[in-house]
């Protein structure tokens, strides 16, 4: 695994925010880099190099990073202010300009940032989703328990193409019902996050939907982080299972997200995660349940092979397809018209 490792971090709907008022923005901009110079004072090993809605960084591993960022994602997110991020390996420095005409003039300050810097500006340009975009060519990282498989959507029109990136894991805590911490204060890095993805999804539905499916990689994350090894479902509630899942499933929010264009692969990686989780087994009522909501959204059907395996796996997806086919078989004979069993009347001669 690298030693060092760096990145660019930038906040997004600035532009939006600064169309209200320059109040808005001010404010705006100082909750930013609050939360990022609170977590970076309680972090080791690093610089940070913050300015206007964007900062560059270093640490000297990923895990000295791993706090810094899960304090960032943490307060933010809880605020309802998102942004993406990269992480690759490297360090990156500043340098300050200098030429004859310049040197004279101490008022006039030009700085460049050096080493991986483009680098990873790039990285997180080309990153079209919400959360942080972690460099996979490091073998290593495949065997981090802090990391999950997530992906970003482009969307154009009524088609939604996946591009695969690895994202951080999200505590237990932060995808908590808001009921639980009824009354509480939570810790920093604890907060409740789920709820104000969604409620941020669904707010820019009515704006753009395009703009909308930047919030797939990180409900996608949310999605991948909880651990269903031991959920079940009763027939009327789940049991042993995140609220993030249940409510994906069985609550409201597949339906206020009903226009998002890619709401449907977003329910397929539930499904291939709970499959993931119980190692291809699941309980006979929660797998029908879970079915029932992705059949409801005809989508999820719609030219499967042409999903990518990091959305929903070669073995979950013959699964589905196997179930898919025999509910409709069902629902079809239940359908179809029962043939009358009275006796015709006899014809007169």
């Amino acid at each position: 695994m690298a030693n060092s490792w760096c990145g660019y971090i930038d906040l997004l709907a600035t532009r939006a925010v600064a169309e209200q008022s320059s109040n808005d923005l001010d404010e705006f901009l100082d909750k930013f880099h609050s939360a990022l110079y609170s977590a970076f004072k309680s972090s080791r090993g690093g610089k940070c190099y913050a300015f206007s809605d964007g900062a560059f960084f270093s640490f000297n591993s990923i895990d000295d990073f791993k706090p810094f960022y899960r304090a960032v994602r943490n307060e933010l997110f809880q605020q309802r202010m998102f942004f993406r991020c990269s992480l690759i390996p490297g360090v990156i420095s500043k340098e300050e300009r200098h030429w004859p005409e310049k040197s004279s003039d101490p008022n006039f300050i030009s700085m460049t940032f050096a080493d991986e810097a483009p680098k990873a500006y790039q990285k997180e340009n080309e990153f079209k989703g919400v959360g942080c975009a972690i460099d996979s060519r490091t073998k290593a990282l495949a065997r981090d328990p802090d990391l999950v498989k997530s992906y970003y959507v482009l969307a154009k029109g009524a088609r939604a193409k996946a591009y695969e990136v690895i994202d951080f894991r999200f505590r237990d805590q932060e995808l908590t019902s808001p009921a639980e911490n009824s009354g509480k204060i939570p810790k920093l890095g604890e907060r409740h996050v789920f709820e104000p993805i969604i409620w941020a999804c669904h707010t820019a539905i009515s704006h753009s939907e395009i703009v909308a499916t930047y919030y797939t990689s990180a409900i996608v994350s949310a999605i991948r982080s909880t651990n269903l090894s031991t959920a079940d479902f009763d027939g009327n509630n789940w049991q042993n299972a995140s609220y993030a899942f249940t409510e994906m499933i069985s609550g409201g929010v597949s339906r206020v997200l009903r226009r998002l264009p890619s709401l449907h692969l977003i329910l397929l990686t539930c499904y291939d995660h709970f499959f993931s989780e119980r190692n291809g087994e699941i309980p006979k009522d929660a797998e029908a349940e879970v079915v029932n909501r992705l059949m409801k959204y005809p989508k999820c059907f719609q030219n499967l092979n042409d999903v990518p395996n990091f959305v929903i796996s070669h073995d979950a997806r013959l699964r589905l397809v196997k179930l898919h086919v025999e509910r409709e078989r069902q629902e079809g004979q239940l359908r179809k018209p029962q043939r009358s069993s009275r006796l015709k009347p006899a014809r007169r001669a």
